[in-house]
Order: C-alpha cells, then structure tokens, then sequence
C-alpha cells in the first residue's frame, strides 16, 4: 500500500505538465504515486510522461489510445480503479502543487478521524502576455451543502479525501464535459464529512487554453444546476 495517491489526467499540456509533475515531486511528503492518464494526446505528452516514469517508479502513466471525448468522469474513474493510496487527491495538468501540501492535507486526515474531506485555498494566477501574476486567494468558503447545491465552492485540485469516499462514490460518466466534481460532492457530503483548511496550498493558473473559457462550460454548468434544482442528484 502505499498512503497518497495524487490523480492527474492530461491532454496535449506538453507545455504545462512538467510543472505539475515537478510540483508534486517536489512534495515534503513522499509517500504518494502519481497516476496520470493521458487521454490520447497527439503532442510529446506520452514521450514527456515517459521519461517521468522512467526516472521515478511512483509516477504511472495510462496512455489511452483515443480521447474521451471530455469525459473526464470516465478517465478519472479509470485512474480511481488503479489507485492503491489511502488517501486520494488530483491535480489538473495546468495547475501547481504547494511543497506542503500532501504533508499537511494527509496529517489533518491522520489527526481527524471523524473528517473525510479536506479542501485547502488556492493562490490564483492570471496570464499577462508571457508570464503569470497572481491575483491573490481563491475559495476560502467553508463547507455549507445548501450553497454547494447552488455553487461549486470546491476545486478538485485542492482536496484530500479518505479512500472510503470513492469506494461509495464515483464521477459520474454521464457528466461529459465539466462539473463532475460538483455532482460528486452533494452526493459525496450526505454520508461524508466536509471540512475547509484555510491555508494557499495550491496553485491554479488560468491562461488562454483554459477549458473554462469555452463557451460549453458556461452551458454545462446551467444545465447541472437545473438538474440540481431538480434534485436529480439527491
């Protein structure tokens, strides 16, 4: 066994994953495998992903032949099955890990028995031509599930969560393009418990290949919290 499995999918980021990799390396904390599923990338990704595991036997990589198709549930969920850690977390391929943050995210799990998830703050980075400047905090909302049905006031990239959650709850595979994690949380939080650690653990960078920033985002997000309203997901 081994205690932390940190999750990461990835699609044509050559020139943003080695960041993410190193960030997790880079880790006080070493305990941890790093299981990364390229979901059919046509750039270096598979080649980089290569040599990362080459050098290192904790990184895994799953090199899928075809692409989901955005279904990031499905991709995540096979990473998930593959996942020997106690403690499960992700990282996006465009995003930063603090050196803090397997180490203390997995000592409040050890420490607190009674708490299932742990969501930390992100130090929030905007594109400016070339290089990125931070915009300061992002989150610092504690957990409330009346506004989590409203909003997704958690980023998958800053929780640690027992493995317990995810032998009860997967993404759901239905949900192709954005917002599994939301979906996951109001189901995951009726029979889990929630807690927000206000420390800037990671970093989360927005640029100008963002997926955020297709217009099939916005729209995802309307239709699931309809759906939501609806009470489909209770």
């Amino acid at each position: 066994m081994v205690k932390i499995s940190v999750i990461m999918n990835t699609y044509n980021r050559e020139n943003m994953i080695k960041t993410a990799i190193e960030s997790v390396i880079a880790n006080t904390e070493k305990d941890w495998e790093l299981l990364i599923n390229n979901d059919g990338s046509t750039d270096s990704t598979a080649d980089i992903l290569k040599e990362y595991a080459k050098a290192d036997n904790r990184i895994k990589p799953h090199n899928r032949k075809t692409n989901s198709g955005r279904n990031l549930s499905l991709v995540k969920n096979e990473m998930l099955a593959e996942a020997k850690g106690d403690y499960i977390c992700f990282i996006d391929d465009d995003n930063q890990y603090e050196p803090a943050f397997l180490g203390v995210m997995s000592a409040c799990l050890d420490r607190n028995p009674l708490m299932d998830v742990y969501y930390c703050d992100s130090n929030f980075w905007h594109q400016a031509g070339n290089e990125f400047v931070c915009a300061g905090r992002q989150r610092s909302i504690d957990f409330d599930r009346t506004l989590i049905k409203k909003m997704n006031i958690i980023d998958l990239g800053e929780v640690m969560c027992r493995r317990k959650v995810f032998d009860k709850y997967k993404f759901d595979e239905k949900i192709t393009y954005c917002g599994e994690d939301w979906i996951l949380w109001i189901q995951a939080s009726k029979d889990f418990a929630f807690y927000h650690y206000p420390e800037l653990l990671t970093n989360y960078f927005v640029h100008a290949t963002q997926t955020t920033k297709d217009p099939k985002h916005a729209q995802t997000v309307i239709e699931l919290r309809r759906r939501i309203d609806a009470g489909e997901f209770e």
